[in-house]
């Protein structure tokens, strides 16, 4: 039996999701460091739980198997609640995976030929899916200018070799 988690992301990591998944949904393969994660932090559900409605616009969904704890015992609990601050810290990860993926991109798109930062952001916007407004860019490009591979692209930037040639 599946579990079904709902995560509230941002809306820029839920268009990433569903443009590279092709839905909201996220079933992490079976002993990958992300299913273990996800395994790890799961608890029992409070007995004062009271289950609420998410907003639907910004969230995902996660589907785990059903992790349960004393099966030699009589008495079976299953571990299939998130609370708060287990769904940010999940929230959080998703979103500096999602970032990490941004700035190898554009790193790439730098090297390989690109001079503008702008038009690496634009097609990384438009490759994933990922509405372009001004919000949208603004964040990203506050994400590249800050970024550690932007220093790095920085330090290795190539020096023409005719430069210090004289004729």
């Amino acid at each position: 039996m599946r579990i079904p988690l709902r995560i509230r992301v941002h809306p820029v990591v839920r268009e990433f999701i569903v443009s590279t998944t092709g839905s909201e949904i996220i079933e992490p393969i079976t002993n990958s460091n992300f299913y273990h994660r996800v395994k790890t932090i799961l608890q029992l559900k409070p007995k004062d739980y009271k289950n609420y409605p998410l907003n639907c616009s910004s969230t995902i969904t996660i589907l785990v198997s059903n992790f349960r704890i004393g099966d030699n015992r009589i008495d079976q609990f299953s571990r299939n609640h998130l609370d708060d601050r287990r769904q940010y810290f999940l929230s959080k990860e998703l979103y500096d995976n999602f970032k990490l993926i941004f700035h190898n991109y554009v790193l790439a798109y730098m090297r390989g030929g690109g001079k503008q930062q702008k038009r690496a952001i634009e097609d990384f916007c438009t490759v994933y899916s990922i509405s372009m407004n001004s919000i949208n860019y603004e964040m990203l490009k506050k994400s590249w200018d800050r970024s550690e591979q932007k220093k790095v692209l920085k330090k290795c930037l190539p020096v023409c070799p005719l430069k210090n040639v004289e004729l």
